[in-house]
Order: structure tokens, then sequence, then C-alpha cells
């Protein structure tokens, strides 16, 4: 008879379940960890397509909006340049014509107001007869600065004050002055060749 020589150790079946149960926990651990991990890797993949996309988005957006700006300073640009121009073929100088028309004022009148418009001065005179308001007319009328003149209204007036009640045969002595409106237009092709 040959005897049984056993050099493993006894194991119990209790110490077969010990030894496996550390190996059980590391295992469980590690693949929570791969998991969490698993799950962050795809959260953070799908966020990064989101806003990888919304960035396309907003990129678009974004150059729309340049090119709309810049269509707007185009459009504006010419705009503005054609106003530039529009203004410098139309706008004629003043002074020459209030110049000529204070000098071809008579003697003791007063020019009370003048209006400016695109075809036309209008003026409001001060003037002692109507022999002054007709020789004013015709100078206006013979000027190089102005094609035509023409009265739009006429009113008396008194000099000084008139609240105490005159006698009959004072008023007769009145010698009235006239308020003149006067509309003269203006010659374009004269103005723009330069007149001094």
């Amino acid at each position: 008879m040959t005897p049984e020589i056993n050099l493993l150790p006894k194991i119990d079946h209790k110490d077969e379940v010990k030894s496996k149960v550390p190996y059980f926990v590391l295992a469980s651990v590690a693949i929570l960890l791969l998991a969490y991990f698993t799950y962050a890797y795809f959260s953070a993949s799908s966020k990064i397509t989101t806003l990888t996309a919304e960035e396309a988005v907003r990129q678009a957006e974004v150059d729309e909006a340049l090119a709309t700006l810049t269509q707007l300073e185009e459009s504006n640009k010419g705009t503005l340049e054609g106003a530039v121009g529009f203004v410098k073929e139309q706008a004629y100088a003043v002074t020459p014509l209030m110049d000529e028309v204070t000098k071809q004022l008579p003697p003791n009148t007063y020019l009370r107001e003048y209006n400016f418009t695109e075809e036309a001065v209008t003026l409001t005179v001060d003037l002692e007869t109507m022999r002054d308001v007709s020789f004013y007319i015709e100078r206006l009328v013979k000027s190089d600065y102005f094609v035509d003149a023409q009265i739009t209204d006429v009113s008396a007036f008194e000099l000084g004050e008139t609240e105490k009640e005159q006698k009959p045969s004072e008023k007769f002595n009145f010698i009235p002055r006239y308020t003149v409106t006067i509309t003269a237009l203006i010659d374009y092709v004269y103005l723009k060749g330069g007149a001094k």
C-alpha cells in the first residue's frame, strides 16, 4: 500500500469563497468604472456633435448677417455718394442772389423777408411808392440772375403810430408805404455758369 501524500494545502469550501470575494468586488468596481467612463464618453460625444451642429448654424447666421451688412453698406455708400452728387449738381450759390436782390433795391426801401426755394426767391419788400414797385420789378426782370419776377401781394401801411383818431383832412394827406411780396424765378443757367 502506498501512502497518499498530498502536498497541497487543504482548502475548505469557505476558504475558496473567501478568496474569490475580493476579486469579485474588484471586478464589480472595474465594471462600474468602465460603464461610467463609457457613459461619459458617449454623453460628451453627443454634446460635441450637438455643439458642432449649433456652431455651424451660428456661423451660417453670422455669414448671412455679414453678407447683408456688406450689401447694405454698398447700397448706402452708393446712396450717399449719389445724394452728395445730386446736391452738388442741384445746389446754387445764395450769396450772389442776395447781392443782386439788394443791389436792385431802390433808395429808401427795406427788405423785410426772403425765402429761397429750388426754383425761385420770394421777397417781401417795403417800398415808398407804386412807381418804386414797378421800378424794382423791372430791374429784377432785367437782371441776369432771374428769368421772371411776379408780384404776388401788395398791401399799404402807415408809418408811425396810428392809435389816435385822425381828422379826415389828415387822412387825405397820408401817403402810404407799400409792402410787396415778389416771386423771382432763378436763372439756373446763368447761376451755374459761375456768375459773380
